[in-house]
């Protein structure tokens, strides 16, 4: 499990960075976010969901949280302090873990 864990976040980011269609790249990596999600593999939501996050930027998307359309995935950490890309930083800059700081600053 830990194999797949590293090659969905990976998976993910070479998503985001290779040119690929970004709105298929945005279903992908919340499907994958649901499925670390669902097996418990909690260390690998943080820097997915950075990745989403970047690609709903990218795509422009508002996070229009009425529809539900290209919903940032934040409830997935079960942490309410971490509802936004700031509050992503923020935690990652508390917990000193430098690699999510500066893929939150991308």
């Amino acid at each position: 499990l830990e194999n797949l864990t590293l090659n969905a976040v990976h998976f993910g980011r070479r998503s985001l960075l290779c040119g690929r269609n970004l709105l298929t790249a945005e279903k992908e990596c919340a499907a994958l976010l649901h499925g670390m999600h669902q097996i418990r593999k909690m260390n690998a939501l943080l820097p997915m969901i950075s990745n989403h996050l970047s690609i709903l930027k990218l795509i422009g998307s508002n996070y229009d949280s009425e529809q539900q359309l290209n919903d940032p995935l934040f409830h997935l950490l079960g942490n309410s302090e971490i509802n936004s890309q700031d509050g992503l930083l923020k935690h990652a800059l508390s917990k000193r873990l430098g690699g999510l700081a500066q893929q939150c600053y991308f």
